[in-house]
């Protein structure tokens, strides 16, 4: 992998659009010693099975408790469900691969749209930060404007820049008031 940054929604973005759509399940027949993970739409597209390697037959195996077991020892675990028809269809699996296996393409499609979800948000929050920083500024520029402007009046007046504005509010209040009793 080259130093370029990969961003994961895309790459599994792109592989739930090539992969055989969800959701899958679990079938087989045990007593045929089957066992394919399909889809449950679309007249069960296969997605994975299985079929003999040499002189043996093929079968997945599947860790639990740490030892890798055959289905056999997973439907007497009770990690695999079945039902008698004749045969032992495969009706549901509890095993955690399995079921990670199973839910994949629902999960991911979920997980990609929560990202999605977010990542909008994200962007309208730094929109917001972006806006709120802008009015920041100019609230600062305007208080300069006013600090400068008072100090300049102030000045005018012979007040030192030190004198509080309710100091000379007062004095020119009580300027104002003895200029109209002498009126």
């Amino acid at each position: 992998m080259t130093g370029e940054r990969v961003d994961v929604a895309e790459e599994a973005r792109a592989l739930l659009a090539k992969a055989t759509p969800g959701p899958w399940r679990w079938f087989g027949n045990l007593q045929l010693r089957q066992l394919y993970l399909a889809t449950t739409h679309s007249g069960r597209r296969y997605v994975m099975g299985f079929r003999r390697w040499g002189m043996g037959n093929a079968q997945p195996q599947f860790q639990s408790e740490s030892i890798m077991r055959d289905v056999p020892e997973l439907v007497e675990r009770g990690e695999i469900q079945t039902k008698e028809y004749g045969c032992r269809e495969v009706l549901s699996v509890s095993h955690p691969d399995m079921l990670l296996i199973e839910r994949a393409p629902e999960l991911l499609s979920a997980l990609l749209a929560e990202n999605a979800a977010l990542r909008a948000r994200v962007q309208a929050a730094e929109g917001e930060v972006g806006r709120l920083t802008l009015a920041n500024a100019d609230l600062r520029e305007s208080e300069m404007l006013r600090k400068d402007w008072l100090r300049a009046a102030k000045a005018s007046r012979g007040y030192d820049d030190t004198v509080s504005f309710d100091v000379v509010w007062s004095d020119m209040c009580s300027a104002l008031d003895a200029a109209r009793g002498a009126g």
